[in-house]
């Protein structure tokens, strides 16, 4: 499903159906987190301060304790979730959903904006050093979003974007 984080400890954190694992370097487990039975697509992320984050099919966003596994909060974002949360300069996490919606969250679990697309986002946004946030859509667009929600460019496509934005060095964007 999802693919995998590592933290500055050499914790692994990765998904497997409705669990989120964490993982000792040499492979054994640290914790388990169960989600409501439903499947975990979602990359997780982590924070600054340890805590990781991911999005589940059954519409959460996800915020556990990075050492102990346990739960410091979720939030319904509308719908499926099968985006990665980024996390930005500032804290803020951003992730898709099929709501269409790209929502900004803060590290505290609390809604700070909504961007509408006119389709579901799968991709995973990306969020550039100046704290643009980028992502693609089922609408067949490229997205660049200012941190405040407003949008900044769009750029239309031939077909739908799943694929996750890259951000080089110099800011250039790459998609798939």
């Amino acid at each position: 499903h999802g693919g995998a984080a590592i933290g500055a400890d050499g914790v692994i954190y990765t998904s497997s159906g409705p669990r989120v694992l964490a993982l000792n370097p040499d492979g054994t487990v640290l914790w388990e987190y169960l989600t409501e039975l439903r499947n975990v697509f979602s990359s997780p992320a982590i924070g600054a301060d340890g805590t990781v984050y991911f999005g589940c099919w059954n519409g959460n966003l996800y915020a556990v304790n990075g050492a102990t596994g346990l739960e410091k909060w979720k939030l319904p974002v509308g719908a499926i979730v099968i985006s990665s949360p980024a996390v930005g300069p500032d804290g803020t996490l951003y992730i898709g959903s099929d709501d269409h919606g790209l929502h900004a969250v803060s590290k505290d679990g609390v809604e700070r904006w909504k961007f509408l697309a006119r389709n579901s986002i799968e991709s995973s946004p990306a969020v550039a050093a100046d704290g643009t946030i980028y992502f693609g859509s089922n609408d067949r667009s490229i997205y660049a979003i200012n941190p405040d929600g407003s949008k900044k460019w769009q750029v239309e496509t031939l077909s739908t974007v799943a694929s996750s934005p890259a951000i080089d060095i110099d800011g250039t964007i790459y998609v798939g």
